[in-house]
C-alpha cells in the first residue's frame, strides 16, 4: 500500500471512529515525511478542506507541526526570530524524573536551577533542528558529566518552532569545551548520553511557571 493509500485509509478510520486523535496525528505524520514536500503540502491543503469537519480540524494540527518544522530546520529563519540572542541569560531547571524525586533531579544536584549565557546557535545537519550553544555560570560535575559549556537539543510541535519560545524543553549535554563541528558531536552523542533529557529552559525573568510543569 502507497502512503497515499494509506492516508486514504487512515482519514476514512478517523471519520468512523476507529482513531483516536493522537493516533491518526502520529500515523499521518509518518506518512506525510514518506511524500515529496509538493506531495505532502498538497495533501495537508487537500484534507484542510475535506468535507468531514473532524478531518478539518485534525488537519489543522498536522499543518500547523509541520510548518513549524520547516521552520525549525531553517537556520536562518531561527536565528532571525527566536527570543534568544547571544548573551541572552538562562535558567536551566526540571528534569525527566522530577516529581519522582520528589522536585530534586539528580542532575541539579541539590540546585533548583543552572543560570547560563546563551552564546549562539550552530547547525546540527541538514533537515536537523538547531542546537544552541551555553555557558553556565559555575562549572558543572555530576552523574559523571562535567564542564562549564552546554549543548542543548530542542524541538518543536504544533504550537511553536524549536527556540521560538522563551521557554521549552531540552536535552542537556555538558562539555568541557565546545566541539569546533557540533554536527560531529551531536552524531557522535545520542541521547543516551546527555545529561538530562527533558530539562526545561527558561529565560530569566520570563514569568509563568514552575520547575516542574514543563518537565
Amino acid at each position: 500500500m502507497s502512503p497515499r493509500e494509506e492516508i486514504d485509509c487512515l482519514v476514512r478510520n478517523i471519520t468512523t471512529g476507529m482513531l483516536t486523535s493522537g493516533e491518526f496525528f502520529a500515523r499521518m505524520v509518518e506518512l506525510l515525511d514518506k511524500l515529496s514536500s509538493e506531495e505532502k503540502h498538497e495533501m495537508i491543503s487537500t484534507l484542510a478542506h475535506h468535507p468531514d469537519e473532524i478531518v478539518r480540524r485534525e488537519t489543522q494540527e498536522i499543518q500547523s507541526f509541520v510548518q513549524h518544522g520547516e521552520f525549525s530546520k531553517d537556520f536562518d529563519y531561527v536565528r532571525r526570530n527566536s527570543p534568544l540572542r547571544p548573551g541572552t541569560r538562562l535558567e536551566l531547571f526540571g528534569g525527566y524524573d522530577y516529581y519522582a524525586s520528589g522536585g530534586h533531579p539528580r542532575w541539579l544536584n541539590g540546585r533548583e536551577c543552572y543560570r547560563a549565557t546563551f552564546l549562539g546557535f550552530a547547525r546540527r545537519g541538514k533537515d536537523r533542528v538547531s542546537v544552541a550553544l551555553i555557558e553556565f555560570d559555575d562549572l558543572i560535575d555530576v552523574l559523571e558529566h562535567k564542564g562549564r559549556y552546554g549543548i542543548l537539543i530542542g524541538s518543536y510541535g504544533t504550537h511553536s518552532f524549536a527556540w521560538g519560545q522563551p521557554e521549552d524543553t531540552v536535552l542537556v549535554h555538558v562539555v568541557a569545551a565546545l566541539p569546533d563541528d557540533p554536527e560531529a558531536f551531536c552524531a557522535s552523542h545520542p541521547r543516551e548520553t546527555a545529561v538530562e533529557s527533558h530539562a526545561s529552559y527558561r529565560v530569566e525573568g520570563t514569568p509563568g511557571q514552575t520547575a516542574g510543569e514543563n518537565s
